[in-house]
């Protein structure tokens, strides 16, 4: 497996960007949402069914996108983490040889 400069493969670094995609959709999501919700008006004077349908849209929409980021991200982590045990276990091997 080829390996970029920080040690990430290339799998590893588009999957990495995917999930970072992801997060920026994610938040895109949420502020379109709070605009869409919410608006322009000052914290003391939201309704409490703007909120409901503002975290209900959260919920929905911008929480699983994130989960699936984080998900993405974790497994990035157990590649990594594959990645480095043959690196060991072949160093091991050469030295017994």
């Amino acid at each position: 497996m080829r390996h970029s400069t920080n040690g990430h493969s290339k799998r590893q670094v588009s999957i990495i960007r995917l999930a970072w995609v992801l997060v920026l959709f994610g938040t895109v999501a949420a502020l379109y949402g709070y605009s869409a919700f919410i608006g322009t008006k000052l914290p003391t004077n939201i309704d409490r069914s703007d909120l409901a349908a503002f975290g209900n849209f959260l919920q929905g929409a911008v929480v699983s996108v994130w989960s699936l980021a984080a998900f993405l991200f974790i497994y990035v982590a157990f590649l990594g983490q594959q990645e480095e045990l043959e690196q060991t276990e072949t160093k091991l091997r050469d030295k017994n040889k």
